[in-house]
Parts: structure tokens; sequence; C-alpha cells
């Protein structure tokens, strides 16, 4: 294949200072994967992933998310590379298995930014798709997660901040992923025009609250009684799915 190790080998028991998300699962995906293929065809293409994941998503995403990506994206790469239908389907039935074991069982993780500089925008935006596409999301439904973040996340820029947008993966009885933005604002007086369809927000990409509802499965607008607004937003996996 022309593959080749480009990065050292990572133990658990002997953690490398500095090492991040893509290392802390690169020997359970090698020893998923190898089980069926054996670790001469194994070896050279995790470790192939592992480095196209580093290079996308750098070091500064949460270790656990960043490892369900790897698992994600070894799914794809064992489907590109000539692996026959019935070994797919047994590395894939492992692979899936630590890929829930990352997420604590229930998937129940969650990471946050705080929205105060335009930069946190797109900070916000890049951590959605990632959480997305690490929780098996195809293409399409990333970019309909990330476009609602960004969307609130302008918003709160603009309007209300400083802010805070959370992501969180939802497990049992429905997977998922929800999103919830909070800011200490004044608030929206009157969410009629929002709920039907005549508020646009006068920034970022026009879509406004009433898109974030096209594009999210649920979304639920609160006024807490300190203050501000939060949306509470959510995307169900395999819910209207498409073609990524």
């Amino acid at each position: 294949m022309g593959l080749r190790r480009t990065t050292p080998p990572y133990r658990l028991n002997g953690a490398q200072p500095g090492r991040g998300g893509v290392d802390l699962v690169r020997d359970g995906v090698l020893a998923a994967v190898a089980a069926v293929l054996g670790p001469a065809f194994a070896e050279p293409l995790v470790d192939v992933v592992c480095e196209r994941v580093r290079g996308e998503v750098g070091g500064g995403q949460d270790g656990h998310v960043v490892g369900m990506v790897v698992v994600s994206e070894m799914l794809l790469a064992l489907s590109q590379h000539g692996v026959s239908p019935a070994d797919q389907t047994d590395c894939a039935r492992r692979l899936l298995r630590l890929r829930e074991d990352l997420g604590g069982g229930g998937w129940a993780h969650e990471q946050h930014q705080s929205i105060a500089e335009a930069a946190d925008i797109v900070t916000a935006r890049t951590m959605a798709r990632v959480m997305a596409r690490g929780l098996g999301f195809s293409s399409t439904q990333q970019t309909k997660i990330a476009t609602a973040v960004s969307e609130v996340a302008t918003n709160i820029f603009f309007y209300a901040r400083p802010g805070l947008v959370r992501f969180s993966s939802l497990g049992r009885p429905r997977q998922g992923m929800c999103v919830v933005a909070e800011d200490r604002g004044p608030g929206i007086a009157d969410l009629g025009p929002i709920l039907d369809g005549t508020y646009t927000s006068k920034t970022g990409l026009g879509l406004g609250l009433r898109g974030c509802m096209q594009l999210m499965d649920e979304v639920v607008f609160e006024r807490p009684d300190d203050g501000g607004t939060r949306v509470r937003m959510i995307k169900y996996l395999g819910a209207g799915a498409e073609a990524s």
C-alpha cells in the first residue's frame, strides 16, 4: 500500500508527555483491526489514519472526542482499502465497542466554549463538527450541526456576549448530540416571531434562530430566572440521515 509508520507507538502504561487523544486510542484501534486483518496490514493503515486526524483537528480538542473521530475514520478507511464485507463487519463490531467505551458507556461527554471574541465563533463551530464527526454523523449532518452552532454563537457575540456554548453526546434511549447556548444578555422579549419564521438575525449566515429549528431535530428556547437566553438544540444520530 506504500504506507509507513509516521509516529512512534504509544503505550497507556508509559504515557509520553504531551501526547493527545489520537495517541490515546491508537493501540486500541490497532488491536481491534489487527485481530481481524493481521498486524502487517493493520498497523500502517491505522498510523496513516491517526496522522491524518491529528493533522486535521490538532491538539486542542478533547482527547475522548478526538478518539471517537479516529474510530469513525478507521471505519471509513477499511471500506476504501479492499477489505471484504465480512471482515469490515467484524472490524466495525470491535471498533464500535471501543467508540462506546470512549464515550463512557452512555457517551455522556461534554465540552464547552466561551463566546467573547469573534475567533470563538470559529472555534465553537470547529468543536461542534469534530464532536459530530466522532459520534458518526454524516458530512451533511456535521455541516448542519456546525452551522446551527455558528448561528447561535454569532448571536451571542453581537448581542449578548459573553456567553457559553456547551456540547454533549447523548446515549440511551437515543444517540445524538446536544448543544446548549447560554448568555446573560437582555433576552428575547418576544419568541413569537422566532417560532412563526418572521424573525431573522441581522448578522452571521442570515439563517436566524428559525434556521436553527430547520437544521436541528429539536430546538427549545428558554428564559432563565436569572436573566439571559438559553437555546437547547438536539440532533439525533440517524434521524433524517443523508448521504455523506
